[in-house]
């Protein structure tokens, strides 16, 4: 039986929770934890930093202007390093969801599981190449952001079906918040819960 530990404080609704924990296969009994509220927190690296390093699996969800409702799960702590590193992680994923409509999943092929997160001193990064950049990356420098007509822009960037590959025909990463990083708000939550097995985890070549 899944287990979900509400709060009044979560914006992450029930129907996608539900479609959530269904792809985060390996794990059972889960509980949703928030970790970090961009709108309570505040909005900046060294916020997400000090609620969500060495905190275990997290999903990391923003709420779109457009009420897209898109983000990321990685079953790999994040930690801070001086220089960006590619981790690997068979586990990782990216959703979307357009207003009341499926939640979609973009997904790596094998080959590209060595790249599934990206350690820097930044914040959640998903994704990663040399040319390319990132699939998302919520920030991109240490600037605290202000909100403004009830919108945090986030300094970071999206590059949607680079490393994770969206199974929808004719996807266009506009489909996600208009390719954009103009959100309401941002949330973390750590997965607890029994873990099947353990991820297969290793740290590759510095970028």
């Amino acid at each position: 039986m899944v287990k979900i530990i509400l709060c009044l404080q979560e914006l992450l609704e029930n129907t996608i929770r539900v479609e959530l924990e269904k792809r985060i296969s390996k794990v059972e009994n889960k509980q949703f934890v928030l970790l970090y509220k961009a709108s309570r927190d505040g909005c900046s690296v060294d916020d997400f930093q000090n609620k969500c390093l060495n905190k275990g699996p997290t999903l990391t969800v923003l709420y779109g202007q457009d009420r897209t409702v898109f983000g990321g799960y990685t079953s790999i702590p994040w930690i801070s390093t001086a220089s960006k590193e590619f981790i690997r992680d068979p586990e990782a994923f990216l959703f979307y969801r357009i207003l009341n409509g499926s939640t979609h999943f973009l997904e790596m092929e094998e080959c590209n599981f060595d790249k599934a997160i990206t350690f820097s001193r930044y914040g959640p990064t998903f994704g990663g190449t040399r040319i390319r950049g990132h699939d998302l990356q919520v920030f991109r420098n240490t600037n605290q952001i202000r909100k403004k007509n009830s919108i945090f822009e986030l300094n970071g960037k999206t590059n949607f079906n680079c490393i994770y590959k969206s199974k929808e025909k004719g996807f266009n990463e506009k489909y996600i918040n208009n390719g954009g990083l103009k959100v309401t708000d941002m949330e973390v939550y750590e997965v607890q819960g029994m873990f099947i097995c353990v991820t297969d985890s290793l740290y590759n070549n510095n970028l």
